[in-house]
């Protein structure tokens, strides 16, 4: 009986620290994928800003369209790293950061300033005026909450992948230990077992050779 709970007890562990070790590694993906998010996000955004700025110069059609293109790719970087990052509060909270200031960007500054661009014929210096106190620090505001999501989530990843570590060597030092114990086990009980089936083979093999020599009084 005390075997049998010592077996189930590292047996419970084992499981504890495998599950330990399956959970952080899910996580640790999950906060790698939020970086790359962030980091695809933060791409987008600045390639509107240059958009912006080539299209106010060049008036090209495909930079126009670019514009629009950048602008798609931020929103959907931005609702998959809300995906990645459900249930965790100081994620969420710096992403909505990212899409206020992403959107009084382009609300406010890029829309105006492309549309006065493309549809009329007021002097450059004075389109480059359009929205710029409304939106001044926006894109700063951008970089900052993007910067602050990576490193957290960076130390997240860090903090994960140590309790990976631990939990792998704790269940390979249960392993090692429980193989042992188990081989040492298996040693005892074979022995125990050769003897309460040798001992009465021994027993009758002496008691046949007593009657055999005229002894009749063996019990």
């Amino acid at each position: 009986a005390a075997l049998i709970l010592i077996f189930v007890s590292v047996s419970a562990f084992v499981y504890s620290k495998a599950g330990a070790v399956a959970e952080a590694a899910i996580e640790e993906k999950r906060s790698e994928l939020l970086v790359n998010q962030i980091d695809d996000a933060l791409q987008a955004m600045l390639e509107q800003a240059v958009n912006l700025r080539g299209f106010l110069l060049f008036k090209s059609d495909s930079t126009y369209g670019d514009l629009f293109n950048n602008r798609d790719r931020m929103l959907n970087a931005i609702a998959a790293a809300k995906q990645t990052a459900a249930g965790k509060t100081e994620f969420l909270g710096q992403i909505d950061a990212m899409q206020k200031a992403a959107d009084l960007y382009f609300n406010q500054l890029a829309v105006p300033q492309s549309k006065a661009r493309k549809e009329t014929d007021m002097p450059i210096d004075q389109i480059v005026k359009i929205g710029v106190n409304e939106t001044k620090g926006q894109l700063d505001g951008f970089r900052q909450a993007s910067a602050k999501i990576k490193q957290a989530a960076r130390d997240e990843s860090a903090a994960l992948s140590a309790i990976k570590a631990d939990a792998s060597a704790a269940l390979n030092m249960t392993l090692l230990f429980g193989g042992i114990f188990a081989a040492l086990a298996a040693v005892v009980l074979a022995w125990m077992l050769s003897r309460s089936i040798v001992r009465p083979i021994v027993g009758m093999t002496s008691a046949m050779g007593r009657l055999a020599g005229g002894q009749n009084d063996i019990e």
